[in-house]
């Protein structure tokens, strides 16, 4: 059994003075709430209540024991509501591409910031790739694939890469008419982007 909630279950069949009034709060019978304890007594290797058909009172070990359950269960409640703030504050640290950053971030960041104003925003742009782990990041602005990550990851919109060329180029080098004529060009490829020679066509029309 889960001995938190044998010991929370103690605590209440102290409290209530019976296993019949105890069992409701947790959604079970009497005779379940007498099997945490019992578990609890068989761990312990002590008795921590003397019970009979009418009654039942603490041993000396059972007050002993109550009063430490009693203390364990109210930090662990407190340790919880500390945990689950009612607003987000502190410092938020974020990453991005440059040109994405410049373009959407600063719009959502200030709305982030007018819903939450304990928070301070650090923003970090750059089209390095950068390690969240190490540089101390909490939020990352990715474009392409993820690699496998034990980070977690939501997609938050699609972008497109748009393939083009002058007209100076296409006269001298010929317009390619399908993908595998690509091969046979020359290409100013953005190195930073991470898929930058992975290119999906999807559409006849590129």
């Amino acid at each position: 059994m889960d001995r938190l909630l044998s010991m929370a279950v103690f605590k209440r069949v102290v409290d209530a003075g019976s296993f019949a009034r105890a069992a409701p709060h947790f959604g079970i019978s009497p005779e379940m709430a007498g099997n945490h304890v019992r578990v609890l007594e068989a761990h312990l290797g002590v008795r921590l209540l003397n019970r009979t058909t009418r009654r039942m009172h603490l041993t000396e070990a059972g007050a002993a024991y109550h009063a430490r359950c009693v203390q364990i269960l109210s930090e662990i409640e407190e340790a919880e509501a500390g945990s689950q703030q009612a607003a987000p504050s502190g410092l938020l640290r974020i990453t991005g591409p440059l040109t994405f950053g410049e373009l959407h971030l600063g719009s959502a960041i200030s709305d982030y910031m007018a819903s939450y104003p304990s928070v301070s925003v650090e923003v970090f742009l750059s089209d390095r790739y950068v390690d969240m782990i190490d540089e101390g990041f909490d939020v990352a602005i990715r474009i392409g694939e993820p690699p496998d990550s034990s980070l977690i990851a939501r997609r938050l919109t699609s972008a497109r890469l748009v393939l083009c060329a002058s007209p100076t180029y296409l006269e001298l080098s010929g317009r390619p008419e399908k993908p595998s004529d690509l091969t046979r060009h020359a290409f100013l490829i953005y190195s930073d982007l991470r898929s930058s020679r992975t290119w999906r066509f999807i559409a006849p029309d590129g």
